[in-house]
Order: C-alpha cells, then structure tokens, then sequence
C-alpha cells in the first residue's frame, strides 16, 4: 500500500495511474484487480468542524469511527454506530469506510440518512463539494450522495460532514443481531417471504445469516462483500451513467469487500 498526500494523488490521477483507495484504514481485504495499485491518503484523519449544539460534525474520511463516537459522547452526542451489532457487516475503523461501503443499519436507517456534505476528488482530479454543514438544507441536488456505497470506485471522499444523534436515542444493543464474519445482508420486495432473518418496520428484510434467492429486484452482499444480486438494466445503465461523469478515464479500480 503507498502513501499519498492529496497533492500527490492529484498528480497520479492526471499522469492517468490505475488506483484503488484503501477504504479503511490498513487492514483492508479488496476484489481482485491486480492492474490497479492500492494507495492510502495521508492527512485525512482528524476532525475539521464540530458544533455540538447544532448536533454536526465535519471529519477527514480517515478519522477512525471510534474515536470521533468518543469525542461526540462527552456532549451527549452520537453516530448510530454499535460495533459488530446493528451495522450488518462492516468491519473497518474509518468513517470514509462506512460511507464507502453503504451498508444498512437496523434500527436507524442508512448511512445515507445521516451524511449532509462531503468534500471529494473526481477522476479528473477535480476536488467538488456537496451539501451544507446544517442538518436542514436547500442547497439543491446532494451530489455526494453517489459516492455512498460506492466502495471507492467513483472518486475519493475527502470530508465528511455528519448529521449527530442524541445518546439516548439509540437502539439497546441487545434488541439488535450480532453480525459475524460471512454475513449476507439483503434487501427484498415486501412480498417475499422467509423463515429468518431481520426485518424492517415496513416488512422487508434487510439481514439475514444464510444465501438467499434473490428476485432481479432485490440485492445482496454475501460472504466478503461480494453483491450477488440479480442483473437490472437500468441499474447498470445507471452506474455506467455515474461512472462516465465521476471518473471517464477510468482511475479508480472496483472498491474493497469486507
């Protein structure tokens, strides 16, 4: 794995490198691609804005997950986060790898619920912002939105701001499933039914511990962080689409597993 300063990431995007970002810290495991060299970027790692009372926060995509969730507590503070249980197979440190790798959470949503900005770098090497640094915005489209749970493969997040929850709200850990290595983590039409597994409050299930046979519908994460689900067109066509705007020369090689 290299080391990188933004200037110097910048720099291998424009010479036209073949790169994969490491999504979470060191011990990463990715998809096979071995054509695309693995880099880290440096400097990302602490926290850029905080403002307790407006309940956001602003960090670098490489602040570990459970250092910002200490900080944030001593005001009463929280990220919706309960380590190895609630969030379905996320086995990293990192904040740009939570939103890297998108997963569900029972009981309090997606990440994409909780996210109001980002900072990013495109293929082209061009640094966007998205979004505002309120809970409450109307400063249009959120862009960044794209880059959640796209496992590196659209651009490289930078910052992140956060939208926080008060301690008192979160889910009692021991009303939530404990996820263990090889998860599969699923999302399937209402109308299909299942022996096990963990359901949301409108009938669907989002978690369960063994393959499931998925309609074209509906999509899955099994063992590693594969997705399995079924092919969609206009998905396909979708995330060509993204691809094409966000990275059109190709930098970027398909994100990591868990």
């Amino acid at each position: 794995m290299t080391l990188l300063s933004i200037e110097e990431l910048k720099t291998r995007i424009l010479e036209g490198g073949k790169l994969r970002i490491a999504g979470y810290g060191r011990s990463v495991s990715w998809l096979p691609h071995s054509q695309y060299e693995l880099v880290h970027l440096q400097n990302f790692d602490h926290m850029v804005d905080y403002r307790p009372d407006d309940l956001v926060v602003r960090v670098g995509s490489g602040m570990m997950v459970d250092e910002l969730s200490e900080i944030v507590a001593k005001n009463g503070l929280c990220l919706p986060i309960l380590r190895n249980r609630g969030w379905l197979g996320y086995p990293g440190t990192t904040i740009g790898g939570l939103l890297g790798m998108g997963l569900p959470h029972w009981g309090v949503g997606t990440v994409r619920d909780w996210v109001i900005g980002m900072k990013f770098m495109t293929g082209s090497g061009d640094i966007v912002e998205s979004g505002a640094n309120v809970v409450k915005s109307v400063a249009g489209f959120d862009l960044h939105r794209m880059l959640i749970g796209s496992r590196g493969e659209l651009g490289v997040i930078l910052e992140i701001g956060l939208r926080l929850y008060p301690l008192k709200m979160m889910p009692i850990a021991d009303n939530l499933p404990v996820v263990g290595d090889g998860c599969w983590i699923s999302r399937v039409p209402k109308s299909y039914l299942f022996d096990s597994g963990v359901r949301s409050p409108n009938g669907e299930l989002i978690w369960s511990d063994h393959e499931l046979a998925l309609p074209p519908t509906g999509w899955a994460i099994g063992p590693y962080g594969k997705f399995v689900c079924g092919r969609n067109g206009t998905r396909d066509r979708f995330k060509a689409n993204l691809k094409n705007i966000f990275d059109p020369r190709g930098v970027f090689g398909s994100g990591w597993s868990q």
